[in-house]
């Protein structure tokens, strides 16, 4: 979420890094990309680049549609 050319914010996850330790991070099929953990606070991480991402790489990027990882739950008649 709320990708830029400088970093990034990631949803839900648990990392064991600390804001020194360096980061890999692959986004769809760009990669790998170097960055540093900066904020981690309520499920989410705020993560930012080494070196900015060209315009068009974020541009490519944001215009992706992620595949849904949610399931829809239906409740069973009678329960």
């Amino acid at each position: 979420m709320d990708l830029g050319a400088h970093g990034c914010r990631l949803l839900g996850l648990s990392a064991g890094v600390t804001k020194t330790d360096p980061l890999e991070l692959w986004i769809e099929d760009t990669g790998p990309i170097a960055a540093r953990l900066k904020w981690a606070k309520r499920g989410s991480l705020g993560v930012e680049f080494d070196a900015p991402l060209d315009a068009e790489v974020v541009e490519r990027l944001t215009d992706v549609v992620p595949a849904p990882n949610v399931l829809p739950l239906r409740r069973i008649k009678g329960s």
